[in-house]
């Protein structure tokens, strides 16, 4: 039915696809549909309640009271992390390991298809249902500005797309690599895991503990910083840095599951 481990793939993620995206518009679009009912007084005495320390995670909070700053802070600054960091790890260890739970991939590997192949094809597919769903999320934002009467700051928007893109690419990028590389789902859903919690944690206090601010390069969360996009071009060494991590990923991935005996960990 089908030529290629990567339609294949497609094809399975099918609903995974639609589920996430339709979470994504209900979670982020509407979030973005609020925005009316808090500008004005509503915004200000939020904005003034807020404490300058937890800019570390919400960004400038002055930037709120605009529909730019709003989308890039309070809609993806803030659910865009609850959103797309499990939707990179499921995704990530269906692809690198849900084959082999199930035994399948024995099956698999029985024809004439290199591992390699297997490897890279699914990491790709992934690649495409990333896009797919952030995609989805542009065009419902795209659509719901205009209704609540505010004009669709495009090039912001096409900024914030492209840099939550790679985000979520490198995280299931590593999540894969490493459920791929060495057979382990625990090992796959634990270092993303903590990676991400530590990032969110070295983020939300690093204004207030000096060292930290020292380690800030090793937090994931702050090569995804939507809210400097308000003011900002992309930063391409954030670009670059996300891009090493799902290229890295991959590149293990390949290396370490040609040489692994599948039929004796099983």
């Amino acid at each position: 039915m089908f030529r290629s481990i990567f339609t294949k793939t497609l094809y399975d993620k099918r609903w995974f696809m639609l589920g996430w995206g339709l979470g994504a518009v209900s979670l982020l679009a509407l979030t973005a549909a609020f925005f009316p009912s808090l500008s004005g007084n509503g915004m200000d005495a939020l904005v003034k309640s807020l404490p300058p320390e937890l800019e570390g995670i919400l960004g400038d909070v002055e930037d709120w009271s605009t529909y730019p700053g709003y989308l890039a802070s309070a809609v993806f600054g803030l659910r865009g992390e609850m959103l797309f960091v499990p939707m990179a790890i499921l995704l990530g260890v269906g692809l690198g390991m849900g084959d082999e739970s199930n035994r399948r991939l024995y099956q698999l590997l029985a024809k004439p298809v290199s591992r390699r192949r297997v490897v890279l094809e699914r990491w790709l597919a992934g690649l495409v249902v990333i896009a797919v769903v952030t995609g989805i999320v542009y065009a419902s934002l795209v659509v719901v500005s205009p209704m609540i009467g505010e004009d669709v700051p495009y090039e912001l928007l096409n900024g914030i797309t492209v840099i939550t893109a790679l985000f979520t690419a490198a995280l299931f990028s590593l999540t894969y690599g490493l459920g791929v590389a060495t057979g382990r789902k625990n090992l796959a859903i634990l270092v993303p895991v903590v990676w991400t919690m530590g990032s969110l944690l070295v983020d939300a206090f690093k204004l207030q503990i000096d060292w930290l601010k020292d380690l800030e390069w090793v937090s994931l969360l702050s090569y995804y910083k939507t809210a400097d996009l308000v003011h900002d071009d992309i930063n391409l060494n954030h670009v670059v840095v996300l891009g090493c991590i799902a290229l890295i990923s991959l590149i293990v991935a390949l290396i370490a599951f040609q040489n692994r005996d599948i039929h004796e960990e099983a």
